[in-house]
């Protein structure tokens, strides 16, 4: 017996070491002949992953377009507030998940059986790993810069520091994946056929029955538990401090209201709201956000005015969405892959349909990576603004060229013409 054949032997044979059963797969043991049919399993189950093919398309379009975007528009046009490091470091995870997890994973849904790619399945778990902690440390740190600007706002971060939480938020990060990259190979299979396996990007075989894969998903649910609990009660506490300050504004000046609704005025009233300034307002039109920050107000016509000036600022809203999207993608993922982590056998008996439903929500983790940009649309009229005038700068510019070369094109006719007038008058 060859040495060939002997170890495609030994990759179906369950009593063999593990080392050689998750070994990548190469030319000459691929599959022990059984190619075609794991090709046509693999299109079988493409054709069931329709829908999660679908969805995944759409965000890989979306988060591409709307990462570079935001990437563009936080660079060139909102230079002024500090949360913009924060915006961009969420947008540079979100950027690689798309164009390198998501195409990855597509491939991966389209070979169900015949993944034989061992450095790219390497990447896509490290990557995806990396860009989840990354995304994770950073929304600790927006937590923490936002319950410093609202609640402690003589201890605010400075620029600086905001790049050092996003530089170590990465370094982290990276050194986080690295468990993700050894746990996650090309393994077999079982399929339909009796006797016929393939090859998956999954945990490999060697740790599936050690206590390696139980502890990285523990830590996956102790990070997602962790930042749950530390961001809820930040952003809680911020909530509480906006409405005692309410309070205190209402205590102070209620007594001054009479039932008419007669004016009050107020003589250097410090109070912490969205800068209205008239230097402030050229700095909003520039970077599109709003700072919690004390500013001195010569005069305020009523109290109602003076509440609603008591309020989280635009910016702290929509960081404070961004979070709560995070931990609502996750979520699903997170509980899908503990209970295949501690249930040995969850899948082998599983109908095509629940096959499909925990396959999406097992993916669903990934709209985190476009979701961000549609949130900044919906959330911030600037943000929506800058994209507007970006779109139509892109078409004008379309139409400058096609009129250009439309004009350079009937010159060059105009041309031929003259040139056969002058050799027919010759």
């Amino acid at each position: 017996m060859t040495q060939s054949s002997m170890l495609v032997s030994s990759v179906y044979n369950d009593n063999e070491s593990d080392m050689i059963r998750t070994m990548p797969p190469s030319s000459d043991d691929t599959f022990n002949g059984n190619q075609g049919i794991l090709d046509e399993l693999s299109g079988k189950k493409a054709v069931l992953y329709i829908p999660i093919l679908l969805f995944l398309l759409i965000l890989m379009v979306v988060g591409t377009i709307g990462n570079i975007f935001v990437i563009y528009v936080y660079i060139k046009k909102f230079k002024r507030v500090t949360a913009r490091y924060f915006i961009l470091s969420l947008a540079i995870f979100d950027l690689l998940t798309c164009v390198i997890a998501l195409p990855t994973e597509m491939y991966d849904l389209l070979h169900s059986y015949n993944f034989q790619s061992y450095v790219a399945c390497k990447i896509l778990r490290y990557i995806v790993s990396v860009a989840t902690y990354g995304s994770v440390f950073i929304l600790i740190g927006i937590g923490l810069d936002r319950y410093l600007k609202v609640c402690k706002p003589l201890m605010m971060l400075e620029v600086y520091k905001l790049k050092g939480i996003c530089a170590v938020s990465g370094i982290i990060s990276i050194l986080f994946g690295i468990p993700s990259a050894i746990l996650f190979g090309i393994s077999r299979a079982e399929t339909s056929k009796k006797g016929v396996n393939g090859y998956d990007c999954s945990i490999e075989e060697k740790y599936r029955k050690s206590s390696f894969a139980i502890v990285y998903y523990a830590m996956l649910g102790i990070v997602f538990v962790f930042m749950l609990l530390l961001l809820s009660g930040i952003y809680l506490r911020i909530w509480l401090e906006v409405k005692r300050r309410q309070t205190i504004v209402t205590g102070q000046f209620a007594s001054a209201l009479h039932e008419s609704g007669v004016e009050v005025n107020f003589q250097q009233s410090r109070l912490f709201r969205s800068s209205r300034s008239k230097n402030e307002n050229s700095n909003d039109h520039e970077t599109g956000e709003s700072e919690d920050r004390p500013v001195h107000r010569p005069r305020m016509n009523s109290i109602a005015e003076v509440i609603r000036r008591v309020k989280i600022s635009r910016i702290t809203v929509v960081l404070f969405v961004v979070t709560i999207a995070f931990m609502i993608t996750f979520l699903p993922a997170i509980v899908i892959m503990i209970c295949r982590s501690v249930i040995k056998d969850l899948e082998d008996n599983q109908s095509d349909a629940v096959d499909v439903v925990s396959k999406f929500f097992s993916k669903f983790y990934l709209l985190n990576c476009a979701i961000n940009p549609v949130i900044y649309s919906f959330l911030n009229k600037n943000f929506r603004r800058q994209f507007a005038d970006l779109l139509k700068h892109l078409f004008s510019c379309h139409e400058v060229g096609r009129l250009y070369a439309r004009k350079r094109s009937l010159s060059g006719s105009k041309k031929t013409d003259r040139s056969t007038r002058v050799v027919n008058v010759s």
